[in-house]
């Protein structure tokens, strides 16, 4: 039980994005799973390591997943995502090394595996 609103508007929209929140639960956005995934891991692993992750999250993946549902994203979009990653090009033209992909692949990996067991996702 929360309290202290100062509109039914504002409570209202308080327990939506508390429900959509709550473990098994994961019809929420891709970004908002971010921050849930950022709030478990951030205190888990060294500053400067998720500075790195949290780049690649930010500039690589968010942009693909933006607006997507967790629920909806499927294999077949996450292939997608890679396909669309092997085409893109640096800020020098050139593009991405298979090393920063495969890094960009295993992070994505990462937040599904967590999603997968701490959140019931299927």
């Amino acid at each position: 039980m929360k309290r202290g609103f100062e509109t039914k508007k504002e409570a209202i929209t308080y327990e939506r994005n508390f429900t959509v929140k709550m473990p098994g639960s994961l019809n929420m956005l891709f970004e908002d799973y971010f921050e849930l995934y950022k709030a478990d891991v951030i205190g888990t692993i060294r500053l400067n390591t998720w500075i790195t992750k949290e780049h690649m999250i930010r500039t690589k993946i968010l942009p693909f997943f933006s607006g997507m549902k967790m629920s909806e994203i499927k294999p077949v979009v996450v292939k997608k995502c890679h396909n669309v990653l092997l085409n893109i090009e640096n800020a020098e033209g050139k593009a991405y090394k298979p090393t920063y992909l495969k890094s960009i692949h295993a992070q994505l990996s990462c937040m599904f595996n967590h999603a997968v067991k701490y959140y019931g996702l299927r």
